[in-house]
């Protein structure tokens, strides 16, 4: 009994800093006096979070909760005796944070000082609960991520806030290009160029995997770096955010949100750009341009020919233009029979088939296309082939 009575108090206290469950936690405050001074709010809404100060702005609520799960799992690393309690060594007398996370009915807030920093030993921070005297460490890694609060627990996507099931038209514009998609009733979608004095407008049906593709690239267009979340309009003209050379605007049948974007930074690592719903300035991927098209026969649909599949390949002709030779010639069932085309022709002739009976194209040409002999691309192919109508029943 009495080994035990003489134990170092140290092993009696307990060794986890917060005591407040995660799933009560409702706000997340970090103050910071050094190098600059920053206070930062992050509020938990229905479902989400949010910045409400330095500015409001949408959190991350995947790595605001991965934040708190940390806090909620930070334990001392050992604790500092009261004679060993150095003001000058630990700083806590003027903390360099505070981190403070509130509850229903509980508020607690950590005060981290001086770093702490010894040979084979991972770095951590002098640290105490407000209105508690007893000093501690604790690990300095899961803390420093908060030092750029404003930056790590921001959400990093354009346009998440976006009702993206309700999304009825995107519009691109791009130098002196634009167009226009537009999803019709039937939930398929239309391209339509942008006019102008001298260009007349087109349309096409557009080709679903391909804005199916562009709406994924949108989704998921990220910020790479916070730039400023109150510019000046003379930032906006250094950006080249008050007169943009490429925008992408998307609608529902409510709303409206238009992403902007500027010039290309110094170090190329980007472009800069805004949103209309928000005065922030982010900096987005260099590649984001060429990965959004304003060119409309990009989006037009790619498939020329669908034969239903109740119809046959009877027969098939291919011909080397430049021989004006037959490189096979017969009745599908014979060529496709053990006894016709070897088993590797036997599959390409397969392949080629199905691509015959869904005809999609890689790309289409902006050239115009004549037909004149003297303008007409060398063909070096022919393929013909030959269908088999369904039998019906004449019962």
């Amino acid at each position: 009994i009495l080994e035990n009575l003489t134990q170092d108090i140290a092993l009696l206290r307990s060794e986890t800093v917060f005591s407040i469950p995660q799933f009560e936690i409702n706000e997340l405050d970090v103050v910071l006096s050094q190098p600059t001074f920053l206070k930062a709010r992050i509020t938990k809404t229905d479902q989400d979070w949010q910045f409400e100060a330095p500015m409001r702005a949408p959190a991350s609520t995947l790595r605001v909760e991965r934040t708190l799960s940390t806090l909620e799992s930070l334990s001392v690393c050992r604790f500092i005796a009261e004679e060993k309690n150095d003001p000058a060594l630990t700083g806590l007398e003027n903390p360099t944070m505070r981190i403070s996370i509130e509850g229903r009915q509980k508020r607690q807030t950590l005060l981290i000082g001086h770093r702490l920093v010894e040979t084979g030993m991972p770095p951590e921070y002098f640290a105490r609960l407000e209105d508690n005297p007893t000093i501690f460490t604790v690990p300095a890694t899961p803390l420093d991520t908060l030092r750029d609060i404003t930056q790590t627990l921001r959400d990093p996507y354009i346009f998440s806030s976006f009702a993206w099931d309700q999304l009825c038209a995107v519009t691109i514009t791009k130098a002196d290009q634009g167009l226009s998609l537009s999803k019709l009733e039937n939930s398929s979608w239309i391209v339509r160029s942008d006019t102008t004095a001298t260009t007349k407008e087109y349309s096409y049906n557009a080709d679903e995997a391909v804005v199916m593709d562009l709406i994924e690239r949108l989704k998921n267009l990220s910020i790479i770096q916070f730039i400023s979340d109150a510019p000046s309009e003379q930032d906006l003209a250094n950006y080249g955010l008050n007169n943009p050379e490429c925008s992408v605007r998307i609608q529902d049948s409510k709303n409206t949100l238009a992403l902007q974007i500027g010039n290309s930074a110094i170090d190329a690592r980007g472009f800069y750009a805004k949103t209309t719903n928000s005065p922030s300035i982010y900096l987005i991927p260099i590649d984001v341009t060429d990965q959004i098209s304003t060119r409309p026969l990009f989006y037009k649909t790619r498939i020329l020919e669908a034969i239903p599949q109740e119809y046959t390949f009877s027969q098939i002709e291919i011909t080397d233009l430049t021989t004006e030779q037959a490189i096979i010639k017969g009745t599908v069932a014979a060529l496709i029979s053990p006894e016709g085309l070897p088993a590797d022709k036997r599959d390409d002739l397969a392949q080629l088939l199905d691509a015959i009976r869904i005809l999609r194209v890689r790309d289409y040409l902006e050239a115009p296309f004549s037909l004149k002999p003297a303008d007409a691309p060398q063909w070096r192919y022919l393929i013909e082939v030959s269908l088999q109508e369904p039998v019906t029943s004449t019962e």
